[in-house]
């Protein structure tokens, strides 16, 4: 499965974004706790969530590690659900060798090219290596870790990575720029989220936990993300979004009180709300390098 979205911003759409949104420019080749259910409908959610984020980033990394990959080196998913980004990377540099690991079996059974692996494990209760990867990436686990389990989670990412790896941490902020009007479904998933000692917005002390790490050379920005407008990849993410409360429904009908088809309809609102609102959300990333061995 592979979605593409075509279409760029000319500079006269560019003159009507918000204020605030920013477009990455390509200068690419071409190229638990956890809050959501793990159903065969949200792994396969899940997918075209990785192929709009590959739209806006303009491919599947940010860390300086291109080069190294071509010449090959052996790269960590951490948290790699599906696999997508790990057979598209695994795909496109068929040098390096990809290990995938993740708390749930849902990894691909068929098609797994033979530089890929895909086993069960908890980076959070440690992982069977020892500064094995040059490479170590990390993505959308915000609905996974409390803050304490972050900080777990990034000092055992650092010390499975050789020294002079690079490690990447890439997450979704929840919070809207220009929030609809109508923010029921958000207001309740955010609720659960608190009862579960979640908070949705530390993934932007990405750079602070690296730093504390003793990790150097470390850049991080965002990624701006359209709900419902920018094209057929806002009009995707805006659907893609509304099936993540249709999953959530069991467990947010009973905080906001409402039956089914008032909580289908309150979830369409804040859908169509986004997109009349032309709101949208930030995706923060940030990498670095492990220090060498003196």
């Amino acid at each position: 499965m592979s979605i593409e979205f075509g279409g760029t911003c000319t500079e006269s759409s560019k003159s009507i974004l918000p204020e605030g949104f920013k477009l990455i420019d390509d200068q690419r080749k071409p190229a638990s706790k956890y809050v959501l259910p793990q159903t065969e409908d949200e792994m396969q959610r899940l997918d075209v969530q990785h192929y709009i984020m590959r739209h806006h980033l303009h491919g599947n990394f940010s860390a300086p590690v291109e080069e190294a990959l071509e010449q090959g080196i052996k790269v960590l998913d951490v948290g790699c659900g599906t696999g997508a980004w790990m057979l598209e990377m695994a795909a496109d540099y068929p040098r390096s060798t990809f290990v995938g690991i993740d708390i749930a079996n849902v990894f691909p059974i068929s098609n797994v090219p033979a530089n890929c692996t895909f086993f069960n494990a908890n980076v959070l209760k440690g992982l069977p290596f020892e500064e094995e990867f040059d490479y170590v990436f990390q993505r959308f686990l915000l609905l996974a870790f409390t803050p304490e389990e972050w900080a777990t989670s990034v000092k055992e990412i650092v010390r499975v990575t050789k020294p002079g790896g690079w490690i990447e941490l890439f997450e979704q902020s929840v919070k809207l720029e220009r929030p609809p009007q109508c923010m029921d479904v958000w207001n309740a998933a955010q609720t659960i989220c608190w009862s579960r000692g979640i908070d949705t917005e530390y993934v932007w002390h990405i750079k602070e936990l690296l730093a504390s790490n003793n990790i150097e050379d470390i850049e991080m920005d965002y990624i701006s993300c359209p709900l419902g407008w920018g094209g057929r990849v806002g009009e995707v993410h805006a659907e893609n979004i509304l099936l993540v409360y249709v999953s959530m429904a069991p467990m947010l009908r009973p905080i906001m009180g409402v039956d089914e088809e008032e909580y289908a309809l309150l979830s369409r609102r804040y859908v169509r709300g986004c997109a009349e609102n032309r709101s949208w959300f930030k995706c923060p990333y940030a990498f670095g390098r492990k220090p060498l061995k003196c």
